[in-house]
């Protein structure tokens, strides 16, 4: 069983410029209030730079550090080379960056980073970024945020959909700051009546615009069990987790002497000597059950998220991986010179997995001078729920000869896609935009040759 394959890891003030009448002491036609040599009038608010005592001294209702700050909406208020961050989520302010500027930075397959950060994720996460230590999110960059992680420690951590946000320029290229309920959250434009938002997040229109917001209504609940949880934790012993299955995370319990309150949950261990309480897994369907209804993804018509993975491309062209360097392998750059891709989820302990693979060498040396490529993600290892490794990935391609570019799922992050409990899991993707033009299960090579040459012609 898929459930754990991963522990996971608070809004605009501002006051007007106030200014009374001259006291008739001097002629304040030609002055203004703040400037040097001129009383300010009674009541007025200190202007950005200008010592503070405290938020209610300054006229945007932040003093930082001894001193007004800038109030802001976005990166557009203020000056080159500050950000638009906050340090308590409700003031939002201009600020210097005083973070490490390895921060964000990539070391998969290295792991390693320059003095003052660490790496967060380990070698063979294609996702693993340079962090470090911080108090609040104003000590991130603009596209982190500071969050627990690996209590007590707080770190910085990239925004994902559902993590806080104070403006469009902290989701990302493509994404959107979304206010909803009181929250203010990153997220992503979408098309209603398509499966393309996380699988527990649904197309709504809020403002206006169509994007993806949680089905639970909100991204962060009261911190009880199946509540959702994304920039605060849930209440010890409690554990924010991720159902891996669906990749929403949600509040657990601790059930080590009490158990579960209903049937609806298992218990389950999440690492050590902890145990949690979790979403009921139906083994009749092969799947684990969310908190909220779990929508499909990745279907026929979607337009897919770029997907990384730690792996080997032919990156001499010689129809062999054997002796290809362990590099990032993009989705995007493996389609970049393609027509069409197929995305094939597999499985070490996957007999079908494995026969397609020994395939795939033939289907390229048909089909890729006509535009196919191969993008093969295996998320599991010889085990049901044991993260793969390079060690079996070396295997896979030295005794079953793949081909394209293959590589290494840790965190299951694939699994998404697999709606029915089936593998392999095959997708046609449109090499430009990503949109799924086919999906289907199992492995048959007459389905298969039959899909792709559908959308490429005969050879």
């Amino acid at each position: 069983m898929l459930i754990l394959r991963s522990v996971c890891l608070a809004l605009l003030a501002a006051a007007l410029w106030g200014c009374s009448g001259s006291d008739g002491s001097k002629d304040q036609s030609s002055v203004h209030p703040g400037d040097a040599g001129v009383d300010q009038p009674p009541g007025a608010k200190k202007k950005p730079g200008e010592p503070c005592g405290g938020d209610a001294e300054c006229a945007s209702a932040v003093c930082l550090k001894g001193t007004c700050a800038k109030s802001c909406g976005s990166p557009a208020d203020c000056d080159a080379g500050q950000e638009c961050t906050s340090d308590d989520g409700k003031r939002v302010f201009c600020s210097t960056p005083s973070h490490a500027k390895a921060i964000g930075q990539s070391c998969a397959v290295t792991g390693s980073c320059p003095a003052g950060t660490t790496c967060l994720g380990g070698t063979t996460w294609a996702h693993a970024y340079c962090t470090a230590d911080c108090a609040n999110d104003a000590e991130c960059p603009a596209t982190h945020y500071c969050r627990e992680y690996d209590a007590p420690k707080r770190r910085c951590v990239r925004r994902l959909f559902c993590t806080r946000c104070y403006h469009d320029g902290n989701c990302g290229a493509g994404k959107v700051c979304v206010e909803q309920g009181g929250e203010r959250f990153c997220s992503r434009p979408c098309s209603i009546g398509t499966t393309e938002c996380p699988r527990f997040a649904e197309c709504k229109e809020v403002g206006g615009k169509p994007v993806c917001v949680h089905k639970a209504g909100r991204c962060d609940g009261d911190g009880k069990l199946c509540q959702p949880c994304h920039n605060t934790e849930c209440p010890a012993p409690g554990f924010c987790l991720v159902n891996t299955f669906t990749a929403e995370q949600f509040c657990g319990q601790d059930c080590r002497s009490a158990g579960c309150p209903s049937s609806s949950y298992d218990c389950v261990g999440v690492g050590g000597t902890d145990k949690q309480c979790v979403p009921h897994y139906d083994p009749d369907l092969k799947q684990q059950r969310g908190c909220v209804s779990a929508s499909p993804i990745g279907e026929k018509g979607d337009v897919i998220e770029d997907f990384a993975t730690v792996g080997y491309a032919d990156a001499d062209k010689d129809g062999s991986l054997v002796g290809e360097k362990l590099q990032v392998l993009r989705l995007s750059e493996v389609a970049s010179t393609a027509k069409i891709v197929l995305f094939n989820l597999s499985a070490g302990w996957c007999k079908p997995c494995q026969a397609e693979t020994q395939h795939s060498a033939a289907l390229l040396g048909t089909y890729g001078p006509q535009g196919l490529a191969i993008f093969q993600v295996l998320f599991d290892a010889n085990t049901v729920g044991e993260p793969p490794t390079v060690s079996l990935l070396d295997g896979w391609v030295g005794s079953l000869n793949a081909a394209g570019a293959v590589g290494i799922d840790v965190d299951a992050e694939s699994i998404i896609y697999n709606t029915t409990g089936l593998t392999p899991v095959n997708m046609i993707l449109d090499a430009k935009t990503l949109r799924v033009l086919d999906k289907f299960y199992a492995y048959s090579q007459t389905t298969l040759e039959s899909k792709i040459k559908a959308h490429l012609g005969q050879p």
